[in-house]
């Protein structure tokens, strides 16, 4: 186990939550603001390998999100590598299966591995990568204490680039 919360246990993903992780990755409305779309079975183990060689390489990666009431997986939120605007930076990704939006887990989840990233000593920015349509994931991280700090393209696609720091001096280099 990575962390818990008051209500998850976050833990590494395994191919033991491929068939949780299919159902959740194949919804339109869950993947809507994806960069990949939905996803089909192989591309879905694909992700689980990605997220097993992070762990390996980086030891971050998007983490599953385990309810501590029955066991359900919720989805997932991490950290992990991304360029932004040419820069490698450490962002939080999170997807929860439709079922448990609006319950607040998304928070509880951000807020934590957050804040268990910027205790890490080589850590002291995070930042989200969000579109400006996704107002749903825009308060995740507003009640998370992200900020915006700029706007641009990724993937192709216009987003809101908001960061998170444990430092003093809030003048980010983004």
């Amino acid at each position: 186990m990575i962390l818990e919360t008051s209500r998850l246990r976050i833990r590494e993903i395994s191919e033991s939550d491929l068939d949780n992780l299919c159902e959740m990755l194949a919804d339109e409305k869950v993947m809507e603001f994806s960069v990949n779309g939905p996803m089909s079975k192989p591309q879905t183990l694909d992700f689980i390998n990605w997220c097993q060689s992070s762990y390996n390489d980086h030891g971050i990666g998007p983490w599953a999100l385990v309810s501590k009431i029955d066991g359900a997986f919720i989805g997932f939120a991490g950290l992990s590598k991304e360029f932004i605007d040419g820069v490698e930076e450490i962002h939080i990704g999170y997807r929860l299966a439709r079922k448990y939006w609006n319950k607040g887990f998304a928070t509880e989840a951000v807020s934590s591995i957050v804040d268990y990233g910027l205790s890490r000593n080589d850590q002291n920015r995070i930042y989200a990568i969000i579109e400006p349509e996704h107002c749903s994931s825009i308060r995740v991280i507003e009640k998370a204490g992200f900020n915006i700090s700029k706007q641009t393209k990724f993937h192709e696609k216009l987003t809101n680039i908001y960061v998170k720091s444990n430092l003093q001096d809030c003048s980010f280099s983004a």
